[in-house]
C-alpha cells in the first residue's frame, strides 16, 4: 500500500491520539523550513541527500563529486568550514545521521521521501542527473586496485542505475558510471 499511495499516507495522522496534530508530510515539511531559515545551504544539502542511497552517504563524495552539482552545493563544497556548517545544522535537526565510522551519512527514507515528493517530476529528474553525474566522478574503474572504493561507493552507483532506467538519462556520466558498476 506505501508503495502505491505514499505521498497520500504521509499526508494522513495516525489513528492513535498523541498530541501531534500534524501528518506526516506537513511536520517534516515545517522542520524543511527551519532548516531553510538556519542555514539555506543546509536545506540544498539535505535535498541532495534525498536522491543518495540513504544508508550510507560517504562525506567525502560530496566534496570530490561537487563539479556535477548544482552552484549552491559546488560553493558549499568548496568551503570545509560552510558544508561542516551546512551539515550540524541538519545533524541537530536529526535529518541525518553520521554512522558510526563517522564517514559516512545516513537519512531516513520518508525523510528523503518527503523532499522528493515536493519537487516537481523536472525537478527530480535534475536532481537525479546531478547524482548520476556526481556518482559517476567518484566511481572509479573497475581495477582491481579499486575494489574497496567501488565497494564504498556500491550502493550510491546502483541508486543511480535506476535513476538512469527511470529518467532516461542518456549523457556519457550515465554511460560511463553504468560501464564502470557492471565492470565491477
Amino acid at each position: 500500500l506505501y508503495q502505491q499511495h505514499r505521498a497520500e499516507l504521509l499526508r494522513r495522522r495516525g489513528r492513535l491520539p498523541s498530541g501531534h496534530e500534524q501528518h506526516v508530510t506537513a511536520t517534516l515539511s515545517f522542520t524543511f523550513k527551519e532548516v531553510h531559515q538556519a542555514d539555506p545551504r543546509a536545506i540544498e544539502l539535505l535535498r541532495l541527500f534525498a536522491f543518495l542511497h540513504p544508508d550510507t552517504i560517504p562525506d567525502e563524495m560530496i566534496t570530490q563529486g561537487a563539479p556535477d552539482l548544482n552552484q549552491a552545493l559546488k560553493d558549499l563544497a568548496a568551503n570545509s568550514m560552510a558544508l561542516n556548517d551546512a551539515i550540524a545544522v541538519l545533524l541537530s535537526f536529526s535529518l541525518v545521521h553520521s554512522n558510526a565510522d563517522r564517514t559516512t551519512f545516513n537519512i531516513h527514507r520518508i525523510v528523503q521521501a518527503v523532499l522528493r515528493d515536493e519537487l516537481t517530476q523536472a525537478q527530480q529528474r535534475e536532481w537525479a542527473k546531478c547524482v548520476v553525474g556526481m556518482v559517476s566522478r567518484v566511481f572509479p574503474c573497475a581495477d582491481f586496485g579499486n575494489w574497496p572504493i567501488c565497494y564504498r561507493y556500491l550502493p550510491q552507483a546502483q541508486i543511480c542505475a535506476g535513476y538512469i532506467t527511470t529518467f532516461q538519462l542518456t549523457g556519457s556520466e550515465a554511460t560511463l558510471l553504468l560501464y564502470h558498476l557492471g565492470s565491477y
